[in-house]
């Protein structure tokens, strides 16, 4: 999540991997009628933004209309929808990223076969490409769905795909073990009433919590505690396929904060109850600032005193997907 780069190569890659980031029961709603593909919005401007500032087109010369049907060329060629060829514009650049990402043209059509196991998947199919190619050719800015403008608004507005690290001040104690669950275990404790440890995967999890928020809180105005949380966003991350809403699978209660004076949740959530996507999410900020915990680009990892502060990587998703830097 906090790696974008590896994020948007494995929507261009390996559409038919056994373990995908783009986890296809929470997209499709468990492969239902309906046509819904949750998440969409997100994985088109992360593609978006690795096309247009990855070198294949030259966005600063291009008008609106021509940058406009290059792009939904793109996105509709990735998505497998017939009326990609509506839309042709740069040949130069679509080659280009063709001869770069032969696997994203038809993406996510032979994704969703691979993992559909329905009899009737070819009419779940063609349920889906009429209703988002429906969509996505609309006008702007509609409530509650997208266009592919919208999109492209988006990818301009957030600039070039980034690889940020985490940093967490380290504790007086050294710990030799390289699992995650002993060298930040100082970061928290438990109820009382627990009696029994965090594993690595849990560990794992409310680490990319705490990332996932100071991640998101880019996308808000400066002093604003909460974020909303995109949840399939997250379990992606992990590489959760948890189509069901369970708050467990990932709002980690158990994980408090000692105060000195009480013990509080590191993190909230509202409205986990209630089988939403977008939840707002917090994470204790008493407890970033004392332990310094920030996001900063892969460029600046040498400049970390590295006997002061770990050094958290993104590389991929699913569990172990996340490391130290040594």
């Amino acid at each position: 999540m906090i790696n974008e780069i590896l994020e948007f190569e494995s929507y261009v890659t390996n559409p038919a991997s056994d373990t995908p980031r783009l986890q296809p029961k929470m997209l499709t709603d468990n492969f239902g009628s309906t046509g819904t593909l949750f998440g969409l919005e997100h994985v088109l401007t992360i593609i978006t933004r690795g096309f247009i500032f990855g070198g294949f087109y030259d966005v600063d010369n291009a008008s609106d209309d021509e940058l406009s049907d290059t792009v939904k060329n793109i996105l509709f060629s990735w998505l497998g929808f017939e009326c990609a060829k509506n839309y042709v514009c740069d040949a130069d650049a679509i080659k280009k990223w063709n001869d770069k990402y032969p696997q994203a043209n038809g993406w996510l059509k032979e994704y969703y076969f691979k993992h559909c196991s329905k009899k009737d998947k070819s009419k779940l199919w063609a349920k889906i490409e009429e209703k988002w190619s429906e969509s996505l050719q609309g006008g702007d800015y509609r409530l509650s769905v997208v266009s592919i403008n919208d999109v492209i608004a988006n990818a301009l507005e957030k600039g070039p795909l980034k690889e940020q690290c985490m940093v967490i001040k380290k504790d007086s104690v050294i710990i030799k073990s390289s699992k995650l669950k002993d060298r930040f275990q100082y970061l928290f404790c438990l109820d009382e009433k627990e009696v029994s440890k965090p594993q690595e995967k849990t560990v794992e999890k409310f680490l990319k919590n705490i990332a996932a928020y100071l991640y998101l809180k880019d996308n808000h105005p400066e002093g604003q505690k909460f974020v909303l949380l995109d949840r399939i966003q997250l379990l992606c991350w992990y590489g959760l396929d948890d189509q069901k809403y369970e708050a467990d699978s990932w709002y980690l209660k158990r994980f408090l904060f000692d105060t000195g004076d009480k013990k509080v949740p590191i993190m909230t959530a509202l409205s986990v109850d209630r089988g939403w996507n977008f939840i707002k999410f917090m994470i204790d900020n008493e407890f970033i600032s004392k332990y310094d915990i920030r996001l900063i680009d892969a460029t600046e990892i040498e400049s970390i005193d590295r006997k002061k502060y770990w050094i958290i990587k993104d590389s991929g998703h699913g569990v172990g997907s996340i490391n130290c830097v040594e």
